[in-house]
């Protein structure tokens, strides 16, 4: 944990936003950052057309919940474990529990990225078919201007 919760554990929020939303149109971000500069905290508010928000908050200085929850017109879903997708509950609007997922709960993050290389390398590609690179450069664009404003701040 040394790239602060932004690098850390803030890209899995910031790219499940991107899967489920695309690139938003508009992104404020408020950080806490320690004496060198990481941060350790942070809320990111993301815009999109016809209205639609998503914020994301990730912290490496206090207990997170480690959940993302989306909520839609006439349901929400609850991931568990955004880093690795181990749950996904879908409910109503009466809070009552429709549908939910378990996956394999003993695989992390970086086992399904290994996966997906072998696999991409056996079928001889240069990219990932379920997560192509200009997704991973927008977001780490994304990423860098947010990083930027929080240094900016710590400047003022």
């Amino acid at each position: 944990m040394a790239g602060g919760a932004l690098l850390d554990i803030g890209v899995y929020g910031l790219t499940l936003a991107f899967m489920m939303l695309g690139e938003p149109k508009k992104c404020s971000a408020f950080g806490h950052l320690n004496e060198e500069g990481v941060d350790l905290q942070h809320t990111i508010s993301l815009a999109y057309e016809h209205g639609v928000l998503a914020t994301c908050r990730h912290t490496i200085e206090s207990l997170s919940m480690n959940q993302a929850v989306c909520i839609c017109e006439n349901a929400y879903y609850v991931v568990e474990d955004i880093a690795k997708f181990a749950k996904v509950s879908i409910y109503n609007n009466q809070r009552q529990l429709l549908e939910s997922y378990e996956l394999d709960s003993e695989k992390t993050g970086y086992e399904y990225e290994v996966e997906g290389l072998i696999q991409t390398l056996e079928e001889r590609r240069l990219e990932f078919s379920s997560f192509p690179h200009q997704e991973t450069l927008r977001i780490v664009g994304l990423i860098d201007q947010i990083s930027d404003k929080f240094q900016s701040e710590r400047n003022v």
